[in-house]
C-alpha cells in the first residue's frame, strides 16, 4: 500500500457517532495574532452552553458545534475542565463564564458534537466556526479563531530547526572543484519570522492545502537538540517523542513532523543548465565567484544562490515509529548580472533575500507535503 495511502487510513476523516445524528469532535481555538504564544493575562472566555455557528449560508438554518467541556450551569455534573488548562468559572449577570488561562499557549481544544452532514461526500471537519453568543462588533474584536474536527482526525504538530542559523557560503573555485575550499559562516539567526519560516511553511501546506489540523511547535519540546541523522535512529526518536509527550501531552493518533539541516551539495537548476557546489545544510546563501550566469541582460560572473537543504521526517507520537522520511534539496540563482556592481554579493536587496527564503521554504514544504501526503 502506498506511504500516503497509509497515513490517509490512519488520520482520514471518518464520523465517530456518539448518537444518531451526531459526531464527536474537538474544537481548535488560537490567537489569531503572529505571537507563538499569549502573553499573561490573556482568557479564552466560554459561556455555558456556548454554542459555534458552523453554517448558516444561503439563508439555510445554521448548524451549530457545541462544545461539551462547560454544559448547562456551573458546577452541573458533567461538566469537566480541558485536560491541563487552568480555568476560572464566573458568575456575569446570572449566567456562568468559564475562563481559560491562555498565558504561554497559541491554541485550547474543547471538547465538542456535530451534527453529521447529511452529504455523504461532505465533512465539517477542518470547517471554521464563531460563537453564536457574539455581536457583529464582537466579531470583529476577537482574539481568537475557531476550527472544528472530528475526534478521528489527527493533530500534526510540526517543528523545526531549519533556519535558526543561516549559512553563508563563499565559493571561490570553478564550480565543482575543491568543495573544502568553500568559506563557511553561521550566523543565529535574530528575526523570528525567519526562524520560524520553515515550521510555518509546513503548517500553511497541510492546514490551507490539506485541511490538516496543524500546530508549530519549538524543537526544545523535543529534548536534547536532535541533528538530521537522529530522524534514522530508532533510539534517538523514541527518546525525543518521550519527552515530547511529557511536556506537551498530545491527544491521541497524533503526527510529529521534525524538519532538521541536513547537509547535501548545492544542487541548483539555473536556466538550460545546473549550478553544483559544496555541501551545505539549513537555510542561506552560496556565492560562487567562478561560474559564468547568464540572462536576458547578459553574461556576468558570478552567482548568488539561496537554498534550503533538510531532512523531514513524519512520526506517529503514539509509537514513536517513523512513518516517512523525505531528504530535501533545491534553492533559487540570481546572476551577478543583477548587481549594480557586478558582483554576485550584491545581486539582490536585503528585502529581496528575505522574500527569497520564503519562497524556497513555502516551495519545499509544499513539495514534501504533496510527496507524503494525499489532498483532501
Amino acid at each position: 500500500m502506498p506511504l500516503a495511502a497509509m497515513l490517509m487510513l490512519a488520520c482520514g476523516t471518518a464520523h465517530a457517532n456518539l448518537a444518531e445524528g451526531q459526531e464527536a469532535g474537538r474544537l481548535k481555538v488560537c490567537l489569531k495574532s503572529g505571537a507563538t504564544t499569549a502573553s499573561a493575562g490573556t482568557t479564552l472566555e466560554i459561556p455555558y452552553d456556548g454554542k459555534f455557528v458552523l453554517s448558516a449560508k444561503g439563508g439555510a438554518a445554521p448548524v451549530f458545534v457545541e462544545q461539551t467541556n462547560f454544559a448547562g450551569s456551573a458546577g452541573q455534573a458533567g461538566n469537566r475542565n480541558p485536560d491541563g488548562y487552568d480555568v476560572k468559572v464566573e458568575n456575569r449577570n446570572g449566567a456562568a463564564i468559564a475562563a481559560i488561562e491562555m498565558a504561554g499557549r497559541h491554541c485550547v481544544y474543547l471538547d465538542a458534537v456535530a451534527p453529521v452532514s447529511q452529504d455523504k461526500n461532505m465533512t465539517w471537519s477542518a470547517s471554521f466556526v464563531h460563537p453564536e453568543w457574539q455581536d457583529a462588533e464582537a466579531k470583529k474584536a476577537d482574539k481568537f479563531s475557531y476550527r472544528y474536527f472530528t475526534s478521528v482526525d489527527s493533530t500534526f504538530y510540526v517543528a523545526s530547526d531549519v533556519g535558526k542559523n543561516l549559512q553563508y557560503v563563499v565559493h571561490e573555485m570553478n564550480t565543482g572543484g575543491y568543495t573544502n575550499r568553500d568559506k563557511f559562516n553561521n550566523v543565529a539567526t535574530d528575526n523570528a519570522i525567519i526562524k520560524s519560516m520553515v515550521s510555518n511553511a509546513f503548517q500553511h501546506a497541510l492546514e490551507n492545502i490539506n485541511q490538516y489540523d496543524v500546530e508549530a511547535v519549538d524543537t526544545a519540546l523535543l529534548g536534547s537538540q536532535l541533528v538530521a541523522a537522529d530522524l534514522k535512529d530508532d533510539v534517538a526518536v523514541a527518546k525525543a517523542v518521550a519527552q515530547f509527550r511529557k511536556n506537551v501531552a498530545p491527544p491521541p493518533k497524533s503526527r510529529l513532523i521534525v524538519a532538521l539541516p541536513f547537509r547535501l551539495p548545492v544542487k541548483v537548476p539555473y536556466r538550460s543548465t545546473t549550478i553544483y557546489g559544496g555541501k551545505v545544510e539549513g537555510l542561506g546563501f552560496y556565492v560562487d565567484l567562478g561560474v559564468w550566469t547568464e540572462s536576458a541582460d547578459g553574461t556576468a560572473l558570478g552567482s548568488f544562490d539561496v537554498f534550503m537543504n533538510c531532512r523531514v521526517a513524519v512520526i506517529d507520537v503514539d509509537t514513536a515509529k517513523v512513518l516517512a522520511v523525505r531528504d530535501y534539496s533545491n534553492g533559487k540563482v540570481f546572476s551577478a548580472i543583477r548587481s549594480p556592481n557586478g558582483s554576485p554579493f550584491a545581486a539582490l536587496t536585503d528585502g529581496e533575500m528575505f522574500m527569497t527564503l520564503n519562497y524556497i521554504a513555502a516551495e519545499g514544504a509544499g513539495k514534501v507535503v504533496g510527496e507524503v501526503f494525499e489532498r483532501r
